[in-house]
């Protein structure tokens, strides 16, 4: 197996998945796939729809379930400050949890207490971006993975690993790393929810929303390879 980078560019979403998918379904499962979406934020329901996997397994999450799980919707709880909105959401996510299968990890709980010392991250982030002005020589990173509560494992969570918002004058672009992607059951609902925390970002930093960049260390469909190619053919 291929350990040469393959960069896809892309410019919305659902564009990106799909010459994900049709490269591991040509070559197989792979390392390294790059993909660069140029407009993230621009979402067109009709195609997340279109490649939903619960049109195939009504058994799996559907992409806006996945993308619940790194960020919740747009709504008017975006206007709250940014120590309110994480109050609210957490209860909201702590009764989520709760309900949800053992096993179904939220991201947004790391992005708002992480660690042992339960950090706000994405406060951090966002007072970071809104004090340090526009010039910034680094980017401003959020850790999804610890070594406090995760151990190495082959497979399981948490995949993403981390994230790096990084400033160009007006505009805010985010990178995100993924040891290990499914493309059938995850990655549409990641970028989905990938977009929502860069447009969140950039709402309370006066920023534009730059593009979006995943980095899937490994990449695959796997067993699901028949059921993108029926997902594709509808």
């Amino acid at each position: 197996m291929t350990v040469i980078p393959h960069i896809i560019h892309a410019r919305t979403l659902g564009d990106a998945w799909r010459q994900c998918v049709d490269k591991l379904i040509a070559d197989g499962d792979r390392f390294n796939l790059v993909v660069h979406i140029s407009e993230p934020s621009t979402i067109n329901d009709e195609q997340l729809r279109q490649y939903n996997p619960r049109r195939i397994d009504s058994s799996v999450m559907s992409i806006f379930d996945v993308a619940n799980t790194i960020f919740p919707k747009q709504s008017g709880k975006w206007e709250l400050g940014i120590d309110q909105f994480s109050d609210y959401y957490k209860d909201v996510y702590d009764r989520l949890k709760r309900r949800s299968p053992p096993g179904w990890g939220f991201y947004f709980q790391r992005l708002i207490s992480f660690g042992s010392t339960r950090s706000n991250q994405l406060a951090s982030i966002v007072a970071g971006l809104g004090d340090w002005g526009r010039r910034h020589h680094g980017a401003f990173v959020l850790h999804l993975s610890s070594i406090e509560t995760d151990k190495p494992r082959p497979q399981g969570g948490p995949c993403w690993q981390f994230a790096e918002f990084m400033a160009d004058g007006d505009k805010l672009n985010l990178l995100v790393t993924y040891r290990s992607h499914d493309y059938f059951l995850k990655a549409l609902g990641n970028f989905v929810g990938l977009s929502r925390l860069l447009t969140f970002v950039c709402k309370k930093t006066d920023h534009l929303v730059g593009t979006l960049t995943c980095i899937s260390t490994y990449a695959y469909l796997n067993k699901h390879k028949t059921k993108t190619e029926r997902l594709l053919a509808l």
